[in-house]
């Protein structure tokens, strides 16, 4: 791998999240998976899994929090939520017109 290369900036960012994220989840409280990691370790799998997993991980997570603007300020300063935002719309989407959903504070 070429130093300063675009993957060799990818993993730097997935090594960076998942040290940010260990740091942060102290303030923060348990996580909702077995190992009590925020995000999935990317020592231990390839760029495509690690992915995928960081996604559902982030996904599984909105149980954890009582509001979207709470869930949204923990995750936002990660690169993996920047990069793959919009694949959580949806599931912010059902949340937000199921009129059961205590999820968005103040709606109305």
């Amino acid at each position: 791998m070429t130093p300063g290369s675009p993957v060799e900036k990818i993993l730097g960012q997935r090594y960076k999240d998942f040290k940010d994220a260990r740091e942060y989840r102290e303030g923060y409280g348990e996580f909702s998976d077995d190992t009590n990691e925020a995000l999935p370790n990317p020592y231990r799998m390839n760029g495509a899994d690690w992915n995928a997993a960081a996604k559902e991980m982030m996904k599984n997570d909105m149980a954890r929090w009582n509001c979207f603007n709470d869930w949204n300020y923990f995750w936002r300063n990660f690169d993996v939520y920047r990069r793959y935002r919009y694949t959580f719309e949806e599931t912010i989407a059902e949340m937000w017109a199921d009129p059961s959903s205590k999820w968005f504070k103040g709606r109305k």
